[in-house]
């Protein structure tokens, strides 16, 4: 890794800064897939932000490329072998090199995707009685996903991607518990979680080191159920499943003891039927997608478990949020919809202005590997032929910084310190954003 996406400079050496403070607002008009590209189910982003890939449940099944850069499809659809239809859950390997669909169909397939030339590279059968791909994880290091079923009794595949092979035997969960709806995984790659379909819901804990199920499912309260999204803290410490229930509810989960943490966080009166969530890297605040009419989103303080405000909602005819994606450096967020043609809604969740400074100064920071760094003693120069071009040179080095964080694995190998060293590369980003403004505009 570079010195510079290394280094967390207290960047107070410019006349202005770029002060970040919580938005929550979409940001223009929602993006409208061409006909035929319908009901967006799931979606990934790669890790420097620059591309995003939404699946539809439509036969066959298709894939959308969205540039992020100026929020514009990209191309057109990749379209699925016949028989390949309705894309409902996928991933995407840390490289940015492969993505893999999971098939909600009987019998259940996965579709490979390379996405250095946005082709399909191989399609693989799940055993017989595996049908319904609806949820999936990957390993930090890129060596196994597991998909789960919606089937009853839940069912959840282990493929090994080194060879896209399917390892060893599904795992079946105990009668009654099931279908897999929903699913995370501990930075540490050692325990994961799947929410079940079912009313209470349930949450099954499988250890990845010997692929089994840990003790008893946890069981949420009466009324409390079909936990049809989740996501998981950076310090693996808490996680939360959404309902799709009248109103959507939030269950905390403390991962350290696997219990129930206090009541359901209920949603305000038309938040119904919670279908998609995302989280900050920082682990503050959490957004929840419901599947009403319009969607709306929640936002949810993950300080003190409480909403933060009301549910924004979105234009009419961007319907039924099923699928979200949030951007590394936690700026925006993206929403899909199940509407005919699919929809993408951005929704804008830090405002940057700018405000002077105190006289310069800098001081030493930790590296993510814990060694001491010292600050640099000169500020770094950034020639200005424009402001346009100065923010294009500024970005394109905060995309190599975040590559470098993203597949250093010897100096950051695990989740926890790769967020730590993309936490750093922001920082210098908007530090050189903030140089930017005070070379153009002296």
């Amino acid at each position: 890794m570079s010195h510079r996406g290394v280094l967390m400079e207290v960047a107070l050496f410019v006349s202005f800064f770029i002060h970040l403070s919580s938005a929550f607002e979409f940001d223009g008009t929602p993006l409208v897939a061409r006909n035929g590209a319908d009901e967006f189910r799931t979606s990934i982003i790669q890790s420097n932000d620059e591309y995003a890939y939404f699946g539809t449940s439509s036969n066959p099944g298709q894939i959308v490329k969205v540039d992020l850069t100026n929020f514009a499809i990209d191309g057109a659809p990749l379209v699925a072998p016949n028989g390949a239809d309705s894309f409902y859950t996928s991933i995407i390997q840390s490289n940015d090199e492969y993505a893999y669909f999971g098939i909600n169909n009987n019998p259940g397939q996965i579709l490979k995707v390379d996405l250095t030339n946005f082709a399909i590279d191989g399609t693989l059968d799940a055993p017989n009685g595996v049908d319904f791909f609806y949820t999936s994880i990957i390993q930090s290091n890129d060596e196994y996903a597991y998909f789960g079923t919606n089937t009853s009794p839940g069912r959840i595949v282990k493929v090994d991607l080194t060879n896209f092979t399917i390892d060893g035997t599904p795992l079946v969960a105990p009668n009654g518990v099931g279908g897999f709806v929903s699913s995370i995984i501990q930075s540490n790659d050692e325990y994961a979680y799947f929410g079940t379909n079912t009313l209470p819901g349930q949450i099954v804990k499988v250890d990845l080191t010997n692929f089994a199920i840990v003790g008893a499912p946890l069981v949420g309260p009466n009324g409390v159920g079909f936990f049809y999204t989740s996501i998981i803290q950076s310090n693996d410490e808490y996680a939360y499943f959404g309902t799709g229930t009248f109103p959507g509810q939030i269950v905390k989960v403390d991962l350290t003891n696997f219990a129930i943490v206090g009541a359901p966080l209920v949603a305000p009166n038309g938040a119904n039927f919670f279908r998609a969530s995302i989280i900050k890297s920082n682990d503050e605040y959490a957004y929840f997608g419901t599947g009403t009419f319009p969607g709306q989103i929640v936002k949810v303080d993950l300080t003190n478990f409480a909403i933060v405000g009301a549910p924004l909602v979105a234009p009419n005819g961007a319907d039924f949020f099923a699928s979200s994606i949030i951007q590394s450096n936690d700026e925006y967020a993206y929403f899909g919809t199940v509407t005919s043609p699919g929809q993408i809604v951005k929704v804008a969740l830090i405002t940057q202005t700018l405000a002077p400074t105190p006289a310069p100064t800098t001081s030493p920071t930790t590296s993510p590997t814990g060694a001491q760094t010292p600050a640099p003693t000169t500020s770094p120069t950034i020639a200005c032929s424009s402001i346009g071009e100065c923010k294009r040179i500024t970005k394109s080095i905060y995309g190599t910084s975040k590559k470098s964080c993203k597949r250093d694995r010897a100096s950051y190998p695990s989740k926890v310190n790769r967020k730590e060293c993309l936490y750093n590369a922001r920082s210098i980003y908007f530090a050189d954003l903030s140089q930017c403004y005070r070379t153009c505009f002296p």
